[in-house]
């Protein structure tokens, strides 16, 4: 099963219903399926950059890149979201995001960028049906747009994860 197709039922789940509050957001695409980062956590976005492998790690972990004499590591988002490769041509834009908390910078290699957007007014998704992906403890909401749901990420929970923190440079 893909995991931007919709799953059955979850009578678990954790998903806010309410109105979400302002906040600006850049979306993305891996694979097929619509993220959003908020700003607050956007350091830059790199087209290209060099990446020097590691051995021993995940195959999430792409690596690690200097960015203006900081070393960081480089992440395929596909990959560590478990996602299956259904979209076979990638533009690869590279999201750098910075917890504020732990000040922990990384590198997230997506499919494509579809731009800036003002998430202000975005009802909730219906917690049924949610694609899988939502269902992860760094997808902070999934909001409903005019064609198709959104899922945003919280880059704390995300660069605080178990994930993360096993390979922190």
């Amino acid at each position: 099963q893909m995991l931007c197709e919709p799953t059955p039922s979850d009578t678990g789940s954790d998903l806010e219903t309410t109105p979400t509050d302002e906040f600006k957001c850049l979306v993305f695409q891996v694979n097929f399926c619509q993220l959003a980062i908020p700003l607050t956590h956007l350091v830059e976005v790199l087209q290209e950059t060099k990446i020097t492998r590691l051995p021993n790690v995940p195959s999430w972990l792409l690596g690690v890149s200097n960015l203006r004499s900081e070393i960081i590591s480089v992440v395929d988002l596909r990959q560590l979201l478990e996602m299956d490769v259904i979209h076979q041509h990638r533009s690869e834009a590279i999201i750098v995001v910075r917890s504020n908390e732990t000040k922990l910078v990384t590198g997230l290699v997506v499919d494509k960028l579809s731009g800036f957007r003002n998430l202000h007014g975005l009802e909730s998704a219906s917690p049924s049906p949610l694609p899988q992906y939502a269902k992860l403890p760094f997808i902070s909401r999934v909001l409903q747009t005019e064609s198709q749901q959104l899922a945003v990420l919280d880059a704390e929970l995300l660069l605080g994860s178990a994930e993360f923190c096993r390979f922190r440079l």
